[in-house]
């Protein structure tokens, strides 16, 4: 499914990231103890584009991308959420 997270909510990507670019918020399922994101935010304005997010994802959900599009009156409101990453465009889709 195109608008399914291969995410795992390990954290790995939040905890290399240099700027502190990634929010991420676990969840976890009850019957099979399945870990998913429940919320995930790249504040796009504080992101240095190093790779370390894509290269600490053990399971491929973080694609660096050269389609991007940061247009804004402040870099505060560069901030991708789930919905928008899952979509058309670049970041935790399969």
């Amino acid at each position: 499914d195109q608008n399914q997270a291969k995410c795992v909510a390990c954290g790995l990507c939040a905890v290399v990231c240099p700027p502190n670019a990634i929010e991420l918020q676990p969840g976890e399922t009850d019957q099979v103890k399945e870990r998913f994101p429940v919320d995930f935010k790249i504040h796009m304005g504080r992101c240095i584009n190093c790779g370390y997010c894509e290269e600490a994802c053990p399971k491929y959900a973080i694609e660096m991308s050269k389609m991007y599009e940061l247009n804004a009156s402040s870099l505060d409101v560069i901030i991708y959420s789930m919905e928008v990453l899952l979509g058309d465009y670049f970041f935790l889709g399969p």
